[in-house]
């Protein structure tokens, strides 16, 4: 199995502060550099009652547990090679976050 084939199942249901990882979806393609990389949606519970977006906390602690989920996947798959990978974020209900802020992107670049 491949760190793109366990991410989902590792990173689902998992929640900081006010923000619940729904789902969780990966692919695989070039990056702008045109090497392979992970593109990781995390699709997120609504934000907290009154707010019109996500903690912004709540997102940093999101990428932070996804970088730490990929490297422990590393490790116990042996992959040799640290992966590239860019999170994005989105809604699960679409309608709960304001159209500007339905989707947000982090580009990690190791």
């Amino acid at each position: 199995m491949t760190v793109a084939e366990k991410l989902p199942a590792a990173l689902r249901n998992r929640r900081t502060g006010k923000t619940e990882i729904e789902d969780v979806r990966v692919e695989i393609r070039e990056d702008a550099s045109e090497r392979e990389a992970l593109f990781i949606t995390l699709v997120l519970s609504g934000p907290p009652s009154g707010a019109d977006t996500w903690p912004i906390d709540d997102l940093w602690a999101l990428r932070r547990m996804t970088r730490e989920v990929v490297n422990e996947l590393e490790r116990e798959l042996e992959t040799g090679m640290p992966i590239r990978w860019a999170i994005e974020f989105e809604p699960e209900v679409p309608d709960e976050i304001d159209e500007d802020d339905a989707s947000f992107q982090i580009d990690v670049d190791d």
